[in-house]
């Protein structure tokens, strides 16, 4: 008796142990499981994009607050804007070095810096050819001068948790905020439209 309870244990410790192999070769990071994404996106209601990332529906980081337009002070300049739609992360850039770009000019260098926090995740996007930034920003407020931002420190910690992030799936979901107006304008253009 004892006997065959021992090969029963024993074969259901080599089942798992197979079990844990096959999951560790179908990807094992967690930016590649299954049901792993990236989710930017405005609740109802509010204008500031959240960042979340999920697994099969529960938030493993996040909800943070998260920037996708160009800084005030870029307006009219071409920058890259998150457009709704579906990216894979491609790379983690760390922009942090004396001159990460290598384009010998210290002053390019600190902008940078400035405008894209200490890393980056390059985001390609499904379908188009025009890659974003997730990168690091001083403050939220500012905006993002390469697609989407998120404070620094909680970048580092996003990537801290995803380790490889080569191959995440991130969602952009813009929304478009219409504003119906306040007070008496509200009341005016209900009573318009009955």
């Amino acid at each position: 008796m004892s006997t065959g309870l021992l090969f029963l244990l024993g074969g259901a410790a080599l089942i798992l142990l197979a079990w844990r192999q096959t999951a560790g070769a179908r990807g094992g990071t967690l930016a590649t499981a299954e049901g792993t994404r990236l989710l930017v996106t405005t609740t109802p209601g509010a204008e500031v994009p959240q960042l979340t990332l999920e697994r099969r529906g529960a938030a493993l980081f996040g909800p943070v607050p998260a920037a996708w337009d160009p800084p005030r002070d870029m307006a009219g300049l071409p920058a890259p804007v998150a457009g709704g739609g579906a990216y894979r992360a491609v790379a983690a850039v760390d922009l942090s070095g004396e001159d990460p770009l290598g384009t010998g000019d210290a002053r390019v260098a600190q902008m940078l810096r400035r405008a894209f926090g200490g890393t980056a995740l390059v985001l390609a996007p499904e379908t188009g050819d025009r890659p974003i930034l997730l990168h690091g920003v001083a403050a939220v407020g500012d905006g993002s001068a390469g697609g989407i931002g998120i404070g620094q420190a909680r970048l580092d910690a996003l990537l801290a948790l995803l380790g490889k992030p080569e191959g995440l799936r991130v969602e952009v979901v813009r929304r478009r905020v219409v504003r119906q107006g306040w007070g008496p304008q509200q009341q005016q253009r209900q009573r318009a439209r009955a």
